[in-house]
């Protein structure tokens, strides 16, 4: 009996205690054509401890007449971002591209898409991953 409330009050010691810390990464995504901060956000990703930013580089849309996907809207980046943020380029992609785009043009797409996020991250080297977002539906899921 004195082992059993001796674990009891052993057992709830130990969920008292107070939980391990968690590390909170915070984000924003930016989604105009060119980038530049205000000051006041430019304070508030430094009061908020902002550790990545999420920019629209640009639209990828179906050009009906050339019958491929075509990038629109590219980011001008007017000033660097901040050094001390990590940058996640983001690609929309209509769901018109994914309805239109044949199987043989996606490896194709893939390499122009990847290769115009490095031209327009040539000038900053803290790109390590690349979001892509789209609105499929369930007819355009597997493309």
């Amino acid at each position: 009996m004195k082992f059993a409330a001796a674990l009891f009050l052993f057992l709830l010691f130990q969920g008292c205690s107070s939980p391990p810390e968690r590390k909170v990464d915070r984000s924003f995504y930016y989604w105009k054509s060119g980038f530049t901060l205000t000051e006041k956000e430019k304070g508030l990703l430094s009061s908020l401890k902002i550790s990545s930013l999420f920019i629209k580089f640009f639209d990828v849309v179906w050009d009906p007449i050339r019958r491929e996907p075509e990038p629109i809207a590219r980011i001008n980046f007017k000033e660097q971002p901040p050094i001390s943020t990590a940058i996640i380029p983001v690609v929309f992609l209509t769901n018109e591209t994914l309805q239109q785009l044949k199987p043989e043009q996606r490896e194709g797409l893939a390499r122009n898409i990847t290769g115009l996020v490095k031209d327009l991250a040539v000038s900053f080297s803290r790109v390590r991953e690349l979001q892509i977002d789209c609105d499929w539906t369930a007819a355009t899921k597997e493309t």
